[in-house]
């Protein structure tokens, strides 16, 4: 019986060798005299043989006659093509005849010419249980990791060490470029190099275009698609048949691409696109989670003070025109990116700071939430506060004043805090960077101290004390805000307004 699953360097090459030790597609090789010299178990799947029968069986016995012309032109020279993907017709052993895309290529060993084929399958034959068990794993391990670099890290090496693909990598937007800061499986080391043709080519890569739509990008059959040269023939050299990009998003935020490619140009039917997808918005929650941890814990931080003085910005100009001042309360970010902001606004007509709002060009609507309270929603396309967050800065303060818009923020030390600038100027152009401390790490009190001063308004007592009974501040809570407010008969809104007051009240009195 001919070995199965044993290639070796001998067998057609190092890179061969390689290709075959790694593919779970179905593959064999022949030899100019038509013998079977290499198969696989998935080869064997495929024509439906046993190992025992296919070692009794010869080349032409597997596939048409045209097939067998064409195999035989190139292993004996009549024709010097030495590579190429084609429809191969094979027959059964039932006798039925099936299609499929072979990718095949020719080597030299000991004995003379030796052509390697992998069968490309489409979706439904892709086995579907070690691809739902590898995104699984990976899903497990992106979840248990701890910080960025490990989700990474986690993605990378447990998608290129399953066999399914020849490389695996994450890259994240620097500068207009996508950089690999992960990567995983036998051709990693030419994702570098792989960057370099596109870059070369003057073209954006297919992984660029998903950082920056946030799309997913799916390329078959690379060597014969319609890309530039030096792709091409780079993917032709690495056994890089098809592609696939992912975003890694949360909230919006797109935080990187995760890249992989695979040996069979017919690859990423729907079924494998909707699983990576949904890895890649998995992988974006936790980063966005460790992110968020990072700056809650991370010590020393530092205090970045920003200020909007331009009168090109309406909130800005009606405030100077009519003296009226406010703060952002809090904010909220749905899943398209949109921030949605709530203010305190006074002195100015609710139907002006309304109109004003909605002037201005990153606001998507604005609405008044409780007049009586002054109180605001904004909902933001593009805002700095969204883009502090994206940045892993977290917004204490925004106040409005006849004189500018001061935006106060905390960051993890060694944040670039150049690069925020930027792009919060690329909405604000007038944006000043007003100051930057270093904020050292506050001591706890055994006993809290409250100034006599520390009192809050009627109201305020109302909800606080409300909120309370109703379990509204246990872990996991017994209540919900929505309905918390319908008992109070008053909107969510007003509710989150109250409570936040209060507390900014408490905890401001506890640390002073």
């Amino acid at each position: 019986m001919k070995p199965e699953h044993v290639v070796s360097a001998e067998s057609g090459g190092d890179s061969v060798a390689a290709v075959l030790g790694e593919t779970t597609q179905p593959a064999y090789q022949l030899s100019a005299d038509g013998d079977i010299a290499w198969w696989n178990e998935q080869f064997a799947s495929v024509v439906g043989y046993t190992d025992e029968e296919l070692s009794q069986l010869d080349a032409p016995d597997l596939f048409s006659t045209d097939a067998w012309d064409r195999f035989e032109a190139r292993l004996t020279g009549s024709d010097e093509t030495t590579y190429w993907t084609d429809k191969i017709d094979m027959v059964r052993k039932d006798g039925e005849q099936c299609t499929h895309h072979h990718t095949t290529s020719l080597s030299r060993n000991g004995d003379g010419e030796t052509l390697t084929g992998i069968v490309s399958v489409a979706d439904e034959d892709l086995p579907r249980a070690e691809l739902l068990k590898t995104v699984q794993l990976a899903t497990d391990r992106v979840i248990a990791a701890k910080t960025r670099e490990e989700i990474e890290h986690a993605l990378c090496e447990t998608l290129g060490n399953a066999g399914l693909y020849r490389a695996v990598w994450v890259g994240e937007e620097r500068d207009g470029r996508l950089e690999a800061v992960a990567a995983a499986g036998p051709e990693t080391v030419s994702v570098d190099a792989f960057a370099g043709e596109w870059t070369s080519a003057d073209e954006a890569r297919p992984a660029l275009v998903t950082a920056q739509t946030g799309r997913i990008s799916t390329i078959r059959d690379i060597p014969n698609s319609e890309h530039p040269d030096g792709p091409r023939e780079f993917t032709a050299d690495h056994g890089f048949h098809a592609g696939c990009s992912v975003p890694l998003v949360a909230d919006g935020t797109i935080y990187g691409v995760l890249t992989s490619y695979t040996d069979t140009p017919d690859r990423y039917g729907q079924l494998e696109e909707t699983l990576l997808t949904q890895l890649g918005r998995v992988a974006g929650l936790a980063i966005g989670s460790v992110q968020t941890e990072r700056l809650m814990l991370s010590q020393p931080r530092i205090e970045l003070e920003l200020r909007i003085k331009s009168d090109t910005v309406p909130v800005v100009r009606f405030a100077k025109e009519t003296g009226a001042t406010g703060e952002r309360e809090w904010m909220t970010q749905e899943e398209d990116g949109t921030t949605v902001q709530y203010y305190t606004i006074e002195g100015a007509a609710p139907e002006r700071i309304v109109t004003e709002m909605e002037n201005t060009d990153n606001v998507r609507s604005a609405r008044v939430v409780d007049a009586d309270a002054n109180l605001y929603e904004v909902r933001f396309a593009e805002s700095a506060a969204g883009m502090l967050l994206a940045a892993g800065a977290e917004t204490r303060r925004i106040e409005l004043d006849p004189d500018s818009v001061t935006i106060v923020a905390t960051a993890p030390e060694g944040t670039d805090v150049r690069e925020i600038l930027d792009r919060i100027r690329e909405i604000y152009p007038e944006t000043e960077l007003r100051a930057k401390r270093t904020l050292s790490e506050r001591g706890r009190r055994d006993q809290p101290a409250w100034p006599d001063s520390t009192e809050l308004t009627d109201k305020q007592t109302e909800m606080v004390e409300a909120a309370f009974e109703a379990g509204y501040f246990e872990w996991p809570r017994d209540v919900t805000a929505e309905d918390l407010a319908e008992r109070l008969d008053i909107s969510a809104a007003t509710l989150h307004y109250h409570l936040r007051r209060a507390q900014r009240q408490l905890v401001e009195a506890y640390l002073d």
